[in-house]
């Protein structure tokens, strides 16, 4: 959902209250408002009621204006942080006006006039709300809406907002709320809000090989699925860590223009998450709004032969009702680099069971997708189950038409192994090769002989090279534990 500090300013006459109201309706789901101040301390805030005579009492004196603008500073400055910000971190906390209104316009607060650089200096002090959105507009049809102040203050006004909003918000967003109706002005306020916004964080405890960041906490981080138990424990911190601002800021991924890319799909992208893939060059984007993940990215150099192998797969090959894939929503070259975009699976659980993977890979090599397969890259971090089927994604190293039998499922026990820590090289040989193991099932559901398997394990290992140490240790303790083959 979306979520943050949004500050909404202006003249009288802007059109906050009514903005407010349609952005809400079109928001689906209540709006939590607040006006002016948190009235944590010392009285009750303003509770947002019209006010008919802005100008209508006269300033305080000097001493009593000072105390009262210390009084309102504290309650800012205190209920901000024990009010507001909460709030902002679990929703969208709507507030009107706020601290700087009062050095736009001191007179409506019975502020001397003279007050107004003071109240602008005491503004360093009060937390900064995430967007600041100043609605605006031609000065006499603002007057024409709301005649009490006049013309010339309108156009003072809305000078001064020009120069203070950039204080009050990490970022700006400009609505002319005359030169479009209020649905309209509703409907680019939450087109502005759904942006993906927020600076880039290295998310803690990840692996540094992945580069993982996000711009913060928030469903985008489903693309991260770690299966080892330290870094599955560390995921519970990443979103707090995030809330916070605990996390390390660092740069947007290097992809171009990936703030246009990510809205352009049908759905808003109000978060966004990344890490490095272990393609040269290639990233990973997942997006989501406040339903959940809808999109993944893909990009990489416009001469990536992965993403080509990846897109062909897809085109080819047709899900079944046991066997999902991801489907090709768009793709784009950009400044040198291809970004294929696929809808986010629903995935609601990994899958764990070896047997289970094992029919898996049956169904690729007997051409259930519509022809013979070889994904090429067949892991636990590449399969879920969603709907009841079993799900497979990056197909960057698949092989069309080709029949190979235990390819898949060795890469997976090897895999497995290696990360994971699942089995021993003698235990995998076994489940490989053994009479009644996944591998002996795999064979037997192809109509090849089970006695075949060592050869085909052994083709395995000599077609592929590893990809660590670690693994190349793995795979020499299996070959030597292989029976012979007959």
């Amino acid at each position: 959902m979306l979520h943050g500090l949004i500050l909404v300013v202006g003249p009288d006459g802007a059109g906050k209250t009514t903005v407010l109201d349609e952005f809400e309706r079109q928001l689906g789901q209540p709006l939590q408002r607040a006006h002016s101040r948190p009235g944590t301390i010392a009285g009750r805030s303003s509770d947002g009621s019209p006010v008919t005579d802005p100008h209508g009492q006269r300033p305080r004196g000097v001493v009593l204006s000072l105390a009262k603008l210390l009084v309102v500073l504290a309650d800012t400055v205190i209920g901000t942080w024990r009010r507001w910000k909460p709030l902002a971190r679990d929703g969208l906390l709507v507030v009107e006006r706020g601290w700087y209104d009062l050095a736009v316009d001191p007179h409506r607060y019975r502020l001397p006039t003279s007050f107004a650089p003071l109240v602008a200096a005491l503004g360093r002090f009060v937390p900064r709300a995430d967007v600041v959105v100043l609605l605006t507009g031609d000065p006499a049809e603002l007057h024409r809406r709301k005649p009490e102040i006049g013309v010339a203050e309108v156009t003072r006004q809305l000078a001064a907002w020009e120069q203070l909003a950039g204080r009050a918000g990490r970022q700006v967003v400009r609505i002319d709320t005359v030169a479009q109706p209020p649905t309209e002005s509703a409907a680019a306020l939450l087109a502005a809000l759904a942006r993906p916004a927020g600076r880039w964080r290295r998310v803690p405890a990840a692996p540094a090989r992945l580069a993982l960041r996000a711009t913060g906490p928030g469903p985008a981080l489903a693309i991260y699925r770690p299966h080892r138990r330290p870094a599955r424990v560390a995921t519970r911190v990443n979103a707090p860590a995030l809330r916070l601002g605990l996390a390390p800021r660092t740069d947007a991924p290097p992809i171009p223009r990936l703030a246009r890319l990510a809205t352009r799909g049908p759905r808003p992208a109000t978060q966004l998450a990344a890490f490095r893939s272990s393609g040269p060059d290639r990233w990973i984007v997942g997006i989501a709004d406040q339903h959940g993940l809808h999109t993944v990215l893909k990009a990489g150099p416009h001469d990536d032969t992965g993403l080509d192998t990846e897109v062909a797969a897809l085109e080819a090959l047709r899900p079944t009702a046991t066997l999902a894939l991801p489907t090709l929503a768009w793709e784009e070259v950009v400044d040198g680099w291809r970004v294929v975009a696929m809808p986010a699976l629903a995935v609601t659980e990994p899958v764990t069971d070896l047997d289970r993977v094992a029919e898996l890979t049956t169904q690729l090599v007997r051409g259930d997708l519509g022809q013979p397969v070889v994904h090429g890259d067949l892991a636990p971090w590449n399969l879920g189950v969603g709907g009841g089927a079993n799900v497979v994604w990056d197909w960057e190293e698949a092989e069309l038409d080709a029949v190979r039998p235990l390819h898949d499922l060795t890469h997976y026990v090897i895999r497995s192994g290696t990360l994971l820590g699942s089995c021993t090289p003698h235990e995998a040989a076994r489940l490989l090769t053994g009479p009644s193991g996944p591998g002996a099932h795999h064979l037997q559901g192809l109509g090849v002989d089970p006695v075949d398997a060592p050869s085909y394990v052994r083709a395995y290992l000599d077609r592929t090279a590893p990809a660590t140490v670690e693994e190349r240790t793995f795979r020499r303790a299996l070959a030597a534990a292989l029976p012979p083959t007959k």
